[in-house]
């Protein structure tokens, strides 16, 4: 069994009562962020294979709400042809649908006319790179999930990652199973989103859950 105690609402994952403090527990302290929540639904999805085996997940019946989609609409900032086909081709089919930039600056112009659900941003391009990009999207109010794709395996590298407002960072060649295990944290929190808005509640700008 998994269970989770979440903004004081108790989250069970199996049929039957439990003991708190057995193993496979998940429990979040409030206030919490948003991280904290995914993170405790990402263990709970991976130690139980699926989120959609169980009944009730946070006291909803999945049922009786509308299930948020699994395709992701996926930005793709890279400038290099080479890793444009291979990322297009691993994402297609995966089943999500790809737009690709071939700078930051056409990353930059993209969000501002339409919305994703996360970016893969290369840190090496021209005209703008990816630090620069991403930092001005944060400057626009934008909490689009942005992880890196870099060569670079220092931690001074993944540091600027971070300042500049990144989610995580993927180091090439990119590795399929490192893609997917991002692309999954980006469909839990969208799911979560879904869930919480069911609740009447949101994920507010410092990555709190609020209620409306």
């Amino acid at each position: 069994m998994q269970l989770a105690a979440l903004a004081g609402i108790e989250c069970w994952r199996a049929q039957g009562p439990t003991q708190l403090g057995e193993p496979g527990e998940r429990r979040i302290v409030k206030p919490f962020h948003a991280q904290e929540l995914i993170d405790a639904l990402a263990q709970m999805q991976k130690a139980d294979g699926g989120l959609s085996r169980h009944p009730a997940i946070c006291g909803l019946d999945p049922t009786s709400v509308e299930t948020p989609p699994t395709r992701l609409e996926v930005l793709v900032a890279e400038d290099g042809v080479v890793n444009q086909c291979v990322l297009v081709g691993l994402l297609e089919l995966s089943g999500h649908k790809t737009t690709i930039a071939n700078d930051g600056q056409e990353a930059v112009e993209f969000l501002r006319q339409r919305s994703f659900d996360v970016c893969l941003m290369d840190l090496d391009m021209p005209n703008l790179d990816g630090i620069a990009a991403t930092r001005q999207i944060r400057s626009q109010g934008n909490s689009l999930p942005v992880f890196a794709m870099t060569a670079h395996h220092d931690q001074h590298h993944a540091d600027r990652c971070y300042e500049a407002g990144m989610n995580g960072y993927l180091t090439k060649p990119i590795v399929p199973e490192d893609l997917q295990r991002v692309l999954s944290t980006v469909i839990i929190r969208n799911s979560t989103e879904h869930r919480l808005r069911s609740k009447n509640l949101d994920l507010v700008g410092d990555g709190h859950v609020s209620p409306r």
